[in-house]
């Protein structure tokens, strides 16, 4: 994973926390407002893109997301 940019959790930012003795509480989901999109092919790209977040993050430890 690259440095984040975006708020996207990076392999880098989680390193520094670990390091100095934090953790990531929970991570907000990529482009969660299109999951609720009247338009499936919105929906759908915003579900393949969160599924590829989530493994991303999980390998990293995470395992709290919030959608709000």
């Amino acid at each position: 994973m690259r440095r984040s940019t975006s708020g996207k959790a990076a392999r880098e930012d989680v390193a520094v926390l670990k390091k100095h003795g934090l953790m990531v509480g929970s991570v907000d989901l990529e482009n969660w407002q299109n999951l609720f999109s009247k338009d499936e092919g919105e929906r759908k790209a915003a579900v393949q893109e969160n599924i590829e977040y989530i493994r991303e993050a999980n390998a990293l430890g995470q395992h709290a997301f919030s959608c709000v």
